[in-house]
């Protein structure tokens, strides 16, 4: 007889595709100039919560005015960029050990967050094993520039899925 009485609400979580869409409307109601690659870093690191990238676009906001760029958003934020963990990913299957050290390093040395360092990581290595086990409509689960996800293929070519699913 309880569970009558009650109201039954089924939330699921928004899309990132909604969240860009409503950040845009956001910047464009106020007049703010922006990068689109900015605002999917701010949705990247709110990790898909609308409260939180919403409270992400407003602290950039608050310190650049009338523009939005993928720099502030590293800055501001302390996001570490895709192009940085795919840098450091190349080193690691080069085995280039000196230049992976000094890669973490450069990254640690610019206050950037570690946890948001090892999440990237992750994100990285997800997106270049889903690059590699799903041949087609791949770009609708990797949501990012077609440029990094060109860049993440090349960076796969010598990488079996085992192999990514170990590092």
């Amino acid at each position: 007889t309880i569970l009558s009485r009650c109201q039954r609400f089924d939330f699921k979580r928004v899309s990132f595709e909604e969240i860009l869409v409503r950040l845009e409307h956001i910047c464009k109601e106020l007049g703010i100039a922006y990068e689109v690659e900015a605002l999917k870093l701010i949705i990247q690191k709110s990790d898909g919560a609308v409260r939180d990238t919403l409270s992400s676009l407003d602290q950039c906001l608050s310190i650049k005015e009338n523009r939005i760029t993928v720099s502030d958003v590293v800055n501001i934020l302390g996001v570490v960029e895709k192009t940085q963990i795919l840098t450091l990913v190349q080193f690691l299957e080069s085995e280039q050990s000196g230049e992976v050290l000094l890669t973490v390093d450069n990254i640690l040395k610019h206050g950037k967050d570690v946890q948001q360092f090892v999440n990237a990581m992750i994100e990285v290595y997800r997106d270049v094993l889903i690059l590699k086990m799903v041949k087609e409509n791949h770009a609708s689960l990797i949501d990012a520039s077609t440029e990094y996800i060109e860049s993440i293929r090349d960076v796969s070519l010598g990488m079996t899925s085992n192999h990514i699913s170990r590092s």
